[in-house]
């Protein structure tokens, strides 16, 4: 259920996002919404729950920290890729995680070593090399650069997060990081003389981009609390087959179709192995 929630929250806003950039909206005022839309529904439910995080000890206020920074840069790498990549093409880019993930887990959080986890990890690497898309090469280089961050820096992030989700439970970690992240994204967005008219809040799209990167964020969390963080994250790559399809058809994306349909299928079997 919580991969379900996931899936459908990831296509969703990774869709929405390209188009909005496509539209030149602000990119910072974009990473900033997708914090808030995470933020939200825990600040809400924690004036009804009340946590106590005072019972937070130096070592895990030190992660909160160290994963409130690497979900601002998270937010910040995401949007200048996708602003310079087909949402397609970062979809398979992005997807090089499950690589990056599958190696930190096994270091990091003791998790077993799946030899087909890492032969998955080194076809979707390949599947990388294999794709194309419209537009100047320098642009796609620069895309691919950025993409390349967000994998890492989501992988790292996941470690962070899965450490102290289990020391201190869903609720509190998401509370602490929100607290965190959230403030600081608004006051960059400010001091950058950005702003982020009420009246697009209000739109039909902004808040259903908002509900789905909520729903992506939630979904992903509660998932890998309660499993191997690795195999949560090979699910969630199963993503990258319907943004593909859904970016030829709703972004009009259907550019070097055969280069596509191999990375594609590349990506699908890395996923599946």
């Amino acid at each position: 259920v919580y991969m379900l929630m996931h899936l459908v929250g990831l296509v969703g806003y990774s869709l929405l996002l390209r188009k909005s950039l496509i539209a030149k909206a602000d990119k910072w005022a974009q990473a900033t919404i997708m914090q808030t839309a995470i933020a939200v529904p825990i600040l809400l439910a924690a004036l009804v729950i009340r946590p106590d995080l005072g019972s937070f000890n130096i070592h895990q206020w030190f992660l909160a920290i160290l994963i409130a920074i690497f979900t601002i840069l998270l937010h910040w790498t995401n949007v200048m890729a996708v602003a310079r990549l087909e949402a397609g093409t970062y979809s398979i880019l992005y997807n090089t995680r499950l690589f990056f993930v599958t190696i930190l887990g096994i270091v990091f959080l003791g998790e077993k070593i799946v030899p087909l986890q890492l032969l998955g990890g080194v076809l979707i690497f390949l599947a990388v090399f294999v794709v194309r898309q419209r537009g100047p090469k320098h642009l796609t280089r620069t895309g691919l650069a950025w993409g390349l961050m967000a994998a890492l820096t989501i992988s790292i992030l996941n470690i962070f997060e899965k450490k102290l989700v289990l020391q201190v439970g869903f609720f509190k970690d998401m509370l602490a990081v929100s607290l965190l992240a959230t403030p600081v994204m608004w006051a960059m967005l400010f001091a950058r003389g950005g702003r982020i008219p009420f009246s697009y809040l209000k739109q039909r799209e902004t808040i259903i981009f908002m509900v789905l990167r909520a729903i992506s964020a939630y979904g992903f969390i509660l998932a890998f609390s309660v499993g191997l963080l690795s195999v949560t994250s090979y699910i969630s790559g199963l993503s990258v087959v319907v943004i593909m399809i859904l970016g030829a058809l709703w972004l009009d994306e259907r550019d070097h179709p055969r280069e596509k349909i191999v990375a594609t299928t590349l990506a699908a079997v890395g996923l599946t192995v």
